[in-house]
């Protein structure tokens, strides 16, 4: 039976890779765990190969264990060779090693520490819709404005969001000065198409309406102006210069201090 999400991890990682099957799984997505659905008297390896290609995600927990594992190597090399979104879910910080670097090269790492996990898991479950093209539940809308209530002739919301944008320019001075400190890092969510917005041709076609990068461990050459800031990251192993102007930003993460803002983008400018 195909599903979404294919759960790759260590033994000694089967905690997390049960609460990541049961997030996603609460959040009506399909997930395939071998733990639970490799059959008693099914062979092992040829299960583990079925699942990997009826399926469309892997989410790799991604520690120090799965780090040296050689079931996790063939596990990441099918779902290379399937087509398959990997994502890895970092639930401690260290490098990978050589041959899964050479697979899963990619600066979007998705760290789950420091805890409580929930709040990473919850990011995991935003991700995996994105690549699976399904749309989050949009939020009730607001109850009406009463009707003796006044326009903003003063435009105070634009001036907010202005305000706000300002806090992302000084937290990226800050990183280009000194680095991110301790576990801070930045989710930054744009526009690919927005006036302004320079990426690849190769980012445009992956990602046609909006990207998440990360700001961590893997990004160079930060320099944050007035209106916009560029950044190398790497892609599949080759380096490419992003600009991206702060009016381009439609959400800022720092899962470290549980920080987001999110913005209302015009996306026909």
């Amino acid at each position: 039976m195909t599903s979404d999400v294919f759960i790759s991890y260590s033994k000694f990682d089967k905690a997390t890779a049960d609460a990541v099957c049961a997030r996603l799984e609460t959040d009506g997505l399909t997930c395939w765990i071998a733990s639970r659905d490799i059959l008693p008297g099914v062979d092992w390896g040829e299960a583990i190969i079925d699942a990997i290609a009826e399926c469309k995600i892997m989410v790799l927990i991604f520690s120090g264990h799965a780090n040296t594992s050689i079931q996790i190597k063939r596990e990441v090399e099918r779902g290379i060779n399937h087509n398959l979104v990997v994502i890895p879910f970092r639930i401690e910080d260290v490098p990978p090693s050589k041959t899964l670097e050479f697979f899963i090269s990619t600066p979007h790492w998705l760290n789950a520490f420091p805890p409580p996990l929930d709040s990473h898991l919850d990011y995991l479950v935003r991700v995996v819709r994105k690549n699976l093209k399904i749309q989050v539940p949009p939020p009730p809308p607001p109850p009406p404005l009463p009707k003796e209530e006044l326009p903003d002739l003063m435009n105070y919301a634009n001036k907010t969001q202005k305000a706000l944008r300002g806090v992302i320019r000084e937290s990226l001075l800050q990183a280009a000065k000194t680095g991110f400190p301790g576990n801070h890092h930045a989710y930054i969510t744009f526009l690919t198409k927005k006036s302004g917005v320079v990426v690849t041709k190769d980012l445009i076609e992956k990602y046609p309406h909006d990207i998440t990068i990360v700001l961590q461990h893997h990004y160079s050459n930060l320099k944050v102006l007035d209106d916009h800031f560029l950044v190398t990251l790497t892609f599949s192993g080759v380096p490419a210069e992003l600009r991206v102007p702060y009016d381009a930003i439609i959400r800022y993460h720092d899962p470290e201090a549980q920080f987001m803002l999110e913005f209302e983008v015009d996306e026909t400018v």
